[in-house]
């Protein structure tokens, strides 16, 4: 048996199940296929694989569905952290966007960097 170590990293990814505040839910397997193509836009020297977790926020009186996208260092092929970072945030962003999200949080070793649409609460307002 090989053994193979290399620096633990960890960075996710949460984001709900809906657009906006009260439009369509997305499930898995649109979840699945947007990681898919944007994994397949950067290729193989950007992209890594990931792990997708179904979650539920609640906050108060407030509860939503949604998931976590976990990136690691893999090591079958391993990457250095800012790489790591670079796609973690790379595909937060392309998620925020294709699924249409008021906010979206990407976890990061370092920070945890939010993507919120302009006027978030007027948007909750107007649905």
């Amino acid at each position: 048996m090989k053994t193979k170590i290399v620096e633990t990293y960890e960075a996710n990814i949460y984001i709900g199940s809906r657009e906006q505040y009260n439009g369509p839910k997305f499930g898995l397997q649109e979840l699945r296929y947007a990681i898919r193509d944007k994994q397949e836009e950067l290729g193989i020297d950007m992209a890594n694989p990931v792990r997708i977790t179904e979650v539920g926020y609640l906050f108060q009186k407030y509860w939503e569905t949604g998931w976590q996208i976990s990136i690691i260092n893999y090591a079958r092929s391993p990457r250095q952290n800012e790489e790591l970072d670079t796609f973690a945030i790379e595909l937060g962003k392309h998620l925020f966007e294709k699924f249409n999200q008021n906010r979206l949080s990407v976890v990061i070793p370092s920070r945890t960097i939010m993507f919120e649409q302009d006027n978030p609460e007027l948007t909750h307002e107007q649905k």
